[in-house]
């Protein structure tokens, strides 16, 4: 037990409020007290309690109120809260939890279990506590990640997901899913193929590893990858597929990008040699198989290193632009027009 754990108890009766401090603070606790609800309020901005002990029946203001009150200051979220009560009926009880309590001890109150039953709650609390720290970091960890994850419940046709993975469908998080409404946010040419994957998944146990498009309430379309496999069955039947789903647009962009530096001329938007001795390999071998022919025309501009000498490279680069322009307006998709770079400051 962590003997700093601090405890407020909240109680209009000066003995009762004795008793359960001396019984608190033999087993190690720091124990605060408060008169009625009024003061345990103003307490507010005060050192915040590990636990609360929270009489019933008080004069200025019942304890049901000072627990709904409590709920509602941040720093009392999620503070366990022991209501203490002789009303042992059952709505009594159910109002108690309705307000926000944790747990509750009928007085006339056994010491030995009020001193165990605070030892339990406040354990109760460490790990919940300590959960609700991990999954803070799970969620901090996604969104940096551009990962969420999510489960589909199949008989039900519920899906549930992480906060990550509604921001990535652009979808407002806790928002009630089914099946339809993921599919409302996926073009129509991807959603064959994630539904032929999910088949393949359910029917045959293959894992679902597949990247698609998804569009945005504001038309804005995103590259993602999706990655699922069963989770439970109910009999043979599959009950539940969990999944993830990672944001790889900035991703593909870059690998665009990098192709284009590649294999295309940054000047003219053409294929550079690299591309076009490819794509000239690959016709030859087409061209064989087929036995058709193929024609490979070459076009030099004589003198263009005249035109940087005399009027600048803007204005060469400018002329090598409009070429190209011209070139692949006369190309047919067929054909393949490329540039050699290289070659440009020479005569």
């Amino acid at each position: 037990m962590n003997m700093a754990q601090n405890i407020l108890v909240v109680d209009d009766d000066a003995m009762m409020r004795l008793l359960v401090s001396q019984a608190l603070s033999a087993s190690g606790y720091s124990v605060a007290t408060a008169s009625g609800g009024n003061e345990a309020l103003a307490r507010e901005k005060k050192k915040t309690p590990d636990l609360i002990l929270l009489d019933v029946t008080m004069p200025d203001v019942d304890g049901f109120s000072v627990c709904r009150e409590l709920r509602k200051i941040e720093d009392f979220k999620n503070i366990p809260v022991i209501m203490l009560t002789a009303l042992d009926d059952v709505k009594s009880i159910g109002s108690a939890y309705e307000a926000g309590a944790t747990d509750f001890i009928i007085k006339p109150i056994n010491w030995h279990i009020l001193v165990q039953r605070v030892n339990y709650v406040l354990r109760a609390s460490e790990a919940f506590s300590a959960l609700r720290t991990s999954q803070s970091r799970l969620e901090h960890a996604q969104r940096i990640a551009h990962l969420g994850h999510w489960e589909w419940d199949i008989e039900r046709d519920v899906i549930r997901g992480s906060d990550e993975a509604y921001r990535i469908f652009g979808i407002e998080p806790g928002t009630s899913l089914n099946s339809p409404s993921i599919a409302n946010a996926i073009p129509a040419d991807d959603v064959e193929r994630i539904t032929s994957g999910m088949r393949q998944l359910i029917m045959h146990g293959i894992s679902l590893s597949l990247e698609h498009r998804v569009q945005r309430p504001n038309g804005e379309f995103r590259v993602v990858q999706q990655q699922a496999e069963i989770f439970s069955f109910v009999g043979k039947r599959v009950r539940q597929i969990i999944g993830t789903v990672r944001d790889i647009t900035v991703e593909k962009q870059t690998e665009e990008h990098i192709r284009r530096l590649a294999f295309f001329d940054s000047l003219t938007g053409l294929p550079n040699r690299r591309m076009f001795q490819e794509r000239l390999t690959s016709a030859l071998v087409l061209a064989e198989r087929k036995q058709k022919q193929i024609a490979v025309l070459f076009l030099d501009l004589d003198r263009f290193k005249r035109i940087n000498d005399t009027l600048g490279h803007s204005i060469g680069d400018a002329f090598l632009a409009e070429i190209a322009a011209r070139l692949k307006a006369l190309m047919r998709r067929s054909d393949t027009v490329a540039t050699n770079s290289e070659d440009r400051d020479e005569d």
